[in-house]
């Protein structure tokens, strides 16, 4: 998902999805890929979902950088 910044950093290797290698992708590449067809959920479930707010309208809050205004009836069962 190349979220890896300083101090950080890959020294090797190769990442490919879907025919396109990532690690060679520029950032406006990346924020298209990321949300549409990769996604990270991160482990921690006492960080990760905030009990004020609807599952729905945290998934569509991660989803909006990448689809705009879509992203609340495709997050949000109808």
């Amino acid at each position: 998902m190349r979220l890896i910044t300083r101090p950080g950093k890959i020294v090797g290797g190769e990442i490919n999805f879907d025919g396109k290698r990532l690690l060679q992708l520029s950032d406006a590449e990346m924020r298209q890929i990321r949300g549409d067809d990769i996604a990270m959920i991160f482990q921690d479930p006492m960080t990760s979902l905030n009990p004020v707010f609807t599952v729905g309208e945290q998934i569509a809050e991660a989803l909006r950088p990448h689809r705009s205004s879509r992203a609340r009836p495709r997050a949000l069962p109808l």
